[in-house]
Formats: structure tokens, sequence, C-alpha cells
């Protein structure tokens, strides 16, 4: 059986969910072409009057011709390219004065959530509320995105 063709509509290397959705094609082994949404402004408006206004936007391409099209981060998608089972999820939910709240979500294996989820309990919060102080790292969301790039890929949610 012939492999789908996976492209993936990229923004750039700040793109945080282009980035992850990059990795876990390649944790997977599912071959894949990047292309810049910002060298093809055709395809990008194509792509934006479909709907699909967060980045990346991954075009699936079956052997018998039929296109599936997804934005954003979509580890589920992803992994259903393999028939890999969805990736385990942990969120995160982050207060930042400056910017207001919002979650951060790690995707990668279970054991690897585990000991994230367990670091969060011993540095005294919840996996599901942290602060950058729990976290041991400076106040602002870069920073605080980089250091839980270190443990997996992460997704940025505003809520």
């Amino acid at each position: 059986m012939t492999a789908p063709v996976v492209r993936v509509w990229s923004t750039g290397s700040t793109c945080v969910r282009c980035r992850a959705t990059l990795r876990e094609l390649a944790r997977l082994g599912v071959p894949h072409q990047v292309l810049d949404l910002g060298e093809r402004p055709a395809d990008r408006d194509r792509y934006v009057a479909a709907g699909h206004a967060t980045a990346p936007v991954v075009e699936v391409e079956q052997p018998d011709g039929t296109v599936s099209v997804w934005s954003g981060h979509r580890p589920d998608r992803v992994a259903a390219l393999q028939g890999a089972a969805p990736v385990p999820r942990l969120s995160v939910k982050l207060a930042d004065g400056r910017s207001g709240p919002f979650v951060i979500v790690v995707s990668a294996d279970a054991a690897t959530l585990r000991r994230a989820a367990a670091a969060l309990r011993a540095a005294g919060t919840s996996p599901l509320t942290a602060s950058a102080r729990t976290l041991g790292v400076p106040g602002d969301p870069t920073s605080i995105i980089a250091a839980l790039e270190e443990i997996a890929p992460v997704e940025r949610i505003a809520t």
C-alpha cells in the first residue's frame, strides 16, 4: 500500500503549533513535506478562505486521490496517519499578570506525562494549575513554554 503524501504548511520556526506537529510527525516516522505559507501567499489566502486561520495547515493526500485538511496542532490526526493511538496530553494552566491566564498542553507518551505531572506535584502544584514560580522559570510566557518544551511538545491555548 502506498503511503499518503503529507504536506505541512507552516508559518516558520516561531510557530509553536507548527514545531509540535513537525516533532510528532518525525517521532512517528511519518514522511512529510514542509512548506512556508509566508513564501506562498496564494496558498495562504486559499487556506484562510477555506477557514484555516491557525497554523500549521496539514494536507494529507491519500493514494486514492482524496485529500483531508486540518489546521492547528492535532496529535490525534497525526497519530491516525500511522494507525497509532492518540497521543496522551497534560494540561497546565499558567497565570501571567501581563497576558492573563492560559493553558499549556503538553503532548508526549504516557510515561513522560506521568513524570511531568509528578514534577509539578513535587513543586507544590497540580498538573492543572501552575505558575512560573512553581515551575522555576522566569515569569514570561515564552520562558514557560520553552521550559515545558524541554519535557515534550506544547501548545498554548488562551483561556
